[in-house]
């Protein structure tokens, strides 16, 4: 089961003119996972811890899931912590 399964979210991305933009690429580079709009630009950075589960766990375009220790968190466009579960 994946975590927009268990937690049905459409968030509203726009940008400064009010234009929907979505996340459209997110990148782990060690302990950080970066987070990308439609046009390439960076939308945010989250850690995501070091043990050896831990990172990326995935994304759509409106969040990221990321596992740190016993526990996925997702993630909106703004680095801000929307649920979270047990990994």
């Amino acid at each position: 089961m994946f975590l927009q399964d268990m937690f049905p979210v459409e968030l509203k991305i726009t940008n400064s003119k009010g234009i929907k933009m979505a996340i459209a690429n997110a990148v782990q580079r060690g302990n950080m996972v970066y987070v990308y709009n439609e046009k390439g630009s960076l939308i945010c950075s989250i850690a995501s811890g070091s043990g050896p589960n831990n990172g990326l766990k995935g994304y759509t375009g409106s969040s990221v899931n990321i596992q740190k220790g016993n526990m996925v968190y997702m993630y909106n466009e703004k680095g801000s912590i929307t649920h979270t579960v047990p990994a």
